[in-house]
């Protein structure tokens, strides 16, 4: 079974639990290293892989300071020394969010901000395959926006499972989520599935992975229970 995790980012919070967020992520460092590091935007991706450390802490009955979370040759991060397990990570302002598998998965989340029609037009002409531009120009201007982040997040979770980043083009590829907040693509030989999570109406997340056991809500957690060491 999948596991999608969901963090709420509050800067004061972080602000105050930043010593610990320190010690878990950089254990081999001193505490005065801290003023070298980046400035707490910067943390918040920290946030993701804190939280992994914790569940895979969990799982694996060890401590998160053992874990290591490498890159491999097309950026996607994985776990040392714990090959069974699968993640991903994605933050978007006030979310940090991750899927957890002993598959390979894929997630992304995307604030809906405000674009001017005509700039968001050229993207989808410039970024959505064929099939998504003849279902956004068929939509009534009010659900435009709405189809377009979705789109989007589903576009990058697939591409983030698939761990080869935009040397997949965006535009070569289509799916679509149904009224349950699912759907699949295939490549001819391996069938993906999505799943669309509201938890927030200023978002929207959707999930890939290679099976489609996904849980039916998402596990929201805490800033203090990830910097419990």
């Amino acid at each position: 079974m999948i596991d999608v995790y969901a963090v709420k980012i509050e800067k004061d919070e972080i602000i105050t639990q930043f010593n610990k967020l320190f010690s878990l992520l950089f254990p081999e460092k001193r505490d005065d290293d801290a003023k070298n590091l980046p400035l707490i935007k910067d943390l918040y991706s920290g946030v993701g892989y804190a939280l992994i450390r914790q569940i895979i802490s969990k799982k694996f009955d060890c401590h998160p300071s053992q874990i290591k979370i490498l890159k491999d040759f097309s950026g996607k991060p994985y776990c040392k020394p714990f090959k069974s397990c699968h993640f991903n990570i994605s933050h978007s302002v006030e979310w940090v969010v991750c899927a957890f598998d002993k598959d390979p998965v894929g997630i992304d989340i995307q604030k809906i901000v405000n674009i001017p029609r005509d700039r968001m037009d050229m993207i989808v002409l410039r970024f959505f395959h064929k099939y998504e531009q003849i279902q956004y120009f068929n939509l009534k201007e009010k659900e435009k926006e709405n189809f377009f982040f979705k789109q989007w997040a589903l576009k990058e979770s697939y591409i983030k499972f698939i761990g080869k980043g935009l040397r997949i083009p965006l535009q070569s590829f289509s799916a679509f989520l149904d009224q349950n907040g699912r759907g699949s693509i295939s490549d001819g030989v391996h069938i993906r599935y999505f799943q669309q999570y509201d938890i927030d109406s200023n978002y929207k997340l959707v999930a890939c992975s290679a099976n489609s056991s996904f849980p039916l809500s998402v596990k929201k957690i805490s800033i203090p229970y990830i910097t419990k060491i």
